[in-house]
């Protein structure tokens, strides 16, 4: 009994410093509480009395959302009567403090001698710190998982045979899923570009013997097999013993800011080739102006072609000291260099000098010294200054038929005095000479009344000679604003002939004129003669001129704006990536391969240089056609874009080569379109011909665009330049844009 006695001090001496507590309840509702170990104030607050005397039934400090599921537990396993102990899922009690702690629970079934169940005997252990460890680390696995699930690029834990053991984000990069990669479905090496995956394992290689980060920019191919560029942050991972393990990173996806610095390299290549495009402008321009302050100074006409020979032409061609040029007018000729003679056969310019619509000489320009080419814009500035000589040819002898018209009427003025002093005495015959003549004439007395008009002025301003004679010569003029004193003087005949008068004519309309106003005497009184000339016909010939020189410039500038945005972007474009994947490779024989195509890309380049213009074409397309440069163009662009281009060209009938070039400017230019701003994948191009015209119909499937508001706010120059090229050639467009994605072009163009 002694003994017995040692061993129950020593086990309530070990339990009460333990985090074990010795329940004994009653089978009954609230399971009452007949026993337990000293040491439960130390783990729930309460003590023993509190639990033996009822003060606290052991039910109401279970957890409310445990409760239910611990008697659901006590039901089910007390219902088999062979069972003599069982284990609760652990659960919370609220302490007297009211903490939460949570417990393990083994209990003993006790039956009586009939089994029927009368105690439970618990054995409860405090399990709170490890159950809040547990919590605590499912939480930061829960905060880990989804920060690495929020980071908008694909988290790896990768092996060093490059399969991996942990991922996640996958499918927004690459398409392919966690499981993917996790059953070896695919490895991440298998999605590497072919043309960067070298490169990507030399890097690793020569970095993989020691722990660090880095980072790679690499293209991949997807599942839907599109390219993204992808920029991989990967620290490596090693063994205790200093091997490699494998890599740990993120792969972000830098497509867009990939595609947004190849455009900003594209975009400046192209301001500085343009750049240079306006200084050969600026010296074409600067002759063309020229040419335009000779226009000025046409007093010696002589003059005029010896400087435009000498000075103009050759200083707006490429080559000044090399320039022959000759010009002739009415076999007239004019040279700038007397002892060169243009052999037989070169290869020269020239334009027709038109003068009242028939020729009267011709323009010519070469190059001596054997300079072997010309640009068509020159071409087409030797066509602009014959253009302009025409016109200064034709307003110097404009004016010199005017002079001599005025010499005539200056003596036919002088005969007229003569007669009119001879018919003094006799008005009849002073009335017949006055109705005789073809020039408009008034007499008007010293009041301004009219007193006589002839027959040649009735008709010029269309009243009657009574409604004429019953007017005042101021009265004439009461429809035009302002008359200033000059027009005064000439009614008051104190001024004699001036031009450019307006005269009201009787239905309001208005006609140009030039008035000599003469004082004479008759039969002793004093009147005034006023002979009037129309002037209207010259007067619109001079605005003709004028309207002329003004489309001419305009045009002009139109032609150099247009060749401003086209020209050598596609070209340059190629030479840029081309370059860049040169740069970024350290693979020589790779590299080799790509100086090879970059310097045949850079030949083309030079060769599109050369032959730069308005309305000019590339050298292929003059060479071999539409069809083939078409297709030439889309064979480099598929060197340097995953865009899938399907190229058709069913074309009968030979074209025009300004055609040709409108149409060639059209497809390159909505391809362009589709890779800068659509994000296309796939185009189809389709040119045919049919009853007598030619039928462009493109399609894409980008993101689109709402083609008439970008008409409407000329957003798009691109575009803008299209729908002009077409209208030049009395074409139509026809635009459609899907609903899902992508946009449809059918043009129709006269054959």
């Amino acid at each position: 009994m002694h003994e017995n006695n040692e061993e129950l001090i020593a086990v309530n001496r070990i339990v009460s410093n333990s985090p074990v507590i010795i329940f004994i309840w009653q089978n009954a509702p609230k399971w009452p509480v007949d026993f337990v170990s000293s040491n439960v104030a130390n783990l729930m607050g309460y003590t023993a009395e509190d639990f033996v005397t009822g003060q606290v039934v052991f039910a109401d400090i279970v957890h409310p959302d445990d409760l239910v599921r611990v008697t659901n537990e006590v039901e089910e396993y007390t219902s088999d009567s062979n069972r003599v102990d069982f284990t609760h899922k652990p659960y919370r009690i609220i302490a007297k403090n009211g903490n939460v702690k949570w417990f393990d629970d083994r209990t003993n079934i006790r039956r009586n001698k009939s089994g029927v169940i009368t105690h439970y005997e618990g054995v409860l252990i405090d399990i709170t710190e490890s159950k809040l460890t547990e919590e605590l680390l499912r939480e930061n696995e829960m905060q880990l998982n989804s920060l690495s699930y929020n980071i908008p690029g694909m988290v790896y834990s990768g092996n060093k045979d490059w399969s991996v053991r942990i991922i996640c984000n996958s499918e927004i990069i690459c398409g392919y899923t966690k499981e993917d990669f996790l059953q070896n479905k695919i490895n991440w090496i298998d999605l590497i570009h072919p043309l960067d995956k070298e490169l990507v394992l030399e890097e690793g290689q020569a970095i993989g013997k020691q722990p660090i980060s880095i980072v790679q920019e690499y293209r991949i191919i997807t599942k839907d097999n599109s390219i993204k560029y992808v920029s991989d942050h990967k620290t490596l991972r090693f063994t205790s013993n200093q091997l490699f393990d494998g890599v740990d990173g993120v792969v972000f996806d830098i497509t867009k800011r990939k595609i947004a610095d190849q455009e900003l390299i594209v975009a400046k290549n192209k301001a500085e080739q343009n750049e240079l495009d306006l200084k050969e402008r600026v010296k074409e321009l600067q002759g063309i102006f020229r040419l335009g302050l000779l226009t000025e100074k046409i007093d010696n006409i002589d003059n005029v072609y010896n400087n435009f020979i000498n000075k103009v032409v050759p200083e707006s061609m490429r080559f000044i000291d090399n320039v022959y040029a000759f010009l002739t007018i009415d076999n007239q000729r004019y040279c700038n260099n007397e002892s060169y003679k243009l052999p037989e056969g070169k290869k020269y310019l020239s334009a027709k000098i038109i003068v009242f619509k028939r020729q009267i000489g011709e323009l010519v320009v070469t190059y001596t010294e054997g300079l072997p080419f010309f640009d068509a814009h020159e071409q087409n500035l030797i066509d602009i200054y014959a253009q302009r000589i025409s016109n200064i040819t034709e307003k110097i002898r404009t004016q010199k038929k005017l002079e001599k018209q005025n010499e005539e009427y200056a003596i036919l003025n002088e005969d007229l005095k003569k007669a009119l002093k001879k018919i003094e005495d006799s008005e009849r015959k002073f009335k017949d000479i006055f109705d005789f003549t073809k020039d408009s004439i008034l007499l008007a007395d010293t009041n301004y009344h009219i007193r006589i008009a002839n027959k040649s002025i009735c008709r010029l301003l269309g009243y009657t000679h009574k409604e004429l004679t019953s007017l005042n010569i101021n009265e004439l003029f009461i429809t035009v604003k302002d008359i200033d004193k000059k027009l005064q003087q000439i009614i008051e005949g104190k001024q004699s002939i001036t031009d450019d008068i307006p005269l009201p004519r009787k239905d309001g309309s208005i006609i140009f004129t030039d008035i000599a106003a003469t004082p004479i005497t008759l039969e002793g009184e004093s009147y005034i003669l006023y002979s009037i000339r129309d002037i209207t016909e010259r007067k619109q010939m001079q605005q003709n001129i004028l309207r002329a020189i003004i489309e001419t410039e305009e045009n002009e500038r139109k032609r150099v704006s247009q060749e401003l945005h086209d020209g050598l972007g596609p070209v340059l474009s190629t030479i840029k990536l081309f370059a860049e994947t040169y740069l970024n490779s350290s693979n020589e024989a790779y590299k080799k391969k790509i100086s090879a195509q970059l310097l045949t890309s850079i030949n083309e380049a030079l060769e599109q240089v050369s032959i730069i213009s308005n309305n000019l074409s590339p050298q292929i397309l003059i060479d071999f056609g539409l069809s083939v440069a078409v297709t030439k163009f889309i064979d480099k662009l598929n060197k340097i874009s995953s865009l899938s281009i399907s190229f058709q060209c069913n074309l009968k009938n030979e074209i025009s080569n300004e055609k040709e070039i409108t149409i060639y400017r059209i497809v390159t230019e909505l391809i362009a379109n589709s890779v800068k701003h659509a994000y296309a994948k796939n185009v189809d191009i389709i040119i045919n011909q049919a009853d007598k015209f030619i039928y462009i119909e493109y399609k894409d499937d980008g993101i689109g665009f709402d083609y008439s508001k970008t008409i409407e706010n000329k957003t798009g120059m691109g575009l803008f330049n299209i729908q002009h090229r077409i209208k030049s050639f009395n074409g139509e467009i026809e635009f459609t844009r899907n609903k899902s994605r992508g946009i449809k072009f059918i043009i129709k163009l006269p054959l």
